[in-house]
């Protein structure tokens, strides 16, 4: 009796201790994402030191120290504010904000337009490509595949060819269940669609590529895609006409643009902060 009771004792010991390291993982809350740095930032949180890059998550409780000279711009996402401090100093992360012991070089409030970043993630599932098994010819499609395009802004269609197989393309546009609306044949890997051919809001379509050269035709590899609907089309608007005056503005706005599911806006504004934030890429 007196081994079975030990053995109550430890189990519901063990249980605790579980129960109190879970709670413990629980309450970490992810409160805000570095959105623009430069030189050497250091986050310590539960004893835990890492370097810092641009796209980290941070979370309440965190402790950032900063290396002279070094920026650091922080966003809330709740609080819609960025925090911008300049090193050397220590930044202490409490709840929606953060106190430096060099005092905070700029804030700055962002309006409301209805969007909500997700902190625990970038949202992003990155280009889609697919592949297809062919003897001689194989075709990836890279953009739009299982994204949202705004229907008055220009769309580009872009695929590849293992090894960049020389080929001739044919391209076609359909709304689903509906007749061709677009078709076209090129040498080139990307073809824009003409500012006549007008995509219906909140409408499903999918385009089509297939490769002929001298060894034959591939399949036809299909994409999908949606067309936003008007109150995501205003939404767009609202962050696209919204003034950015910094890296971390226009970090800001790719995330936004990735959160809504608008990839082909949101490629363009990457890539442009790849220029000048070399490493991106691979933080996203």
């Amino acid at each position: 009796m007196y081994r079975h009771l030990l053995n109550t004792v430890i189990a519901t010991w063990i249980y605790c201790a579980i129960a109190v390291i879970s709670t413990a993982y629980a309450t970490e809350s992810i409160v805000a994402r570095v959105t623009d740095i430069q030189g050497t930032a250091t986050e310590t949180f539960g004893g835990i030191e890492r370097n810092l890059r641009i796209l980290a998550r941070i979370k309440d409780g965190a402790v950032i120290e900063l290396e002279k000279g070094a920026e650091i711009t922080l966003h809330f996402s709740a609080k819609r504010k960025d925090m911008r401090f300049v090193g050397p100093g220590v930044i202490n992360v409490i709840g929606q904000s953060a106190k430096g012991s060099n005092g905070v070089a700029s804030t700055k409030e962002h309006k409301d337009i209805g969007i909500s970043l997700d902190l625990s993630g970038s949202g992003l599932g990155g280009i889609i490509s697919r592949g297809i098994n062919t003897k001689k010819l194989k075709v990836n499609l890279k953009h739009p595949v299982k994204t949202k395009v705004i229907a008055d802004r220009p769309l580009n269609f872009s695929w590849s060819t293992k090894d960049g197989d020389p080929a001739m393309f044919s391209i076609s546009l359909q709304q689903v269940g509906g007749p061709v609306l677009f078709s076209q044949s090129t040498t080139a890997n990307q073809v824009r669609l003409p500012g006549n051919i007008r995509l219906n809001p909140g409408s499903s379509y999918e385009w089509s590529v297939v490769a002929s050269s001298g060894s034959g035709k591939s399949e036809p590899r299909i994409g999908k895609f949606k067309v936003a609907t008007a109150s995501e089309a205003s939404q767009f608007y609202s962050v696209f006409s919204e003034e950015k005056e910094s890296v971390s503005d226009w970090v800001l706005y790719a995330l936004q643009l990735d959160g809504m599911g608008l990839e082909t806006e949101s490629i363009q504004v990457w890539q442009q902060l790849e220029a000048l934030r070399p490493g991106i890429s691979s933080a996203r």
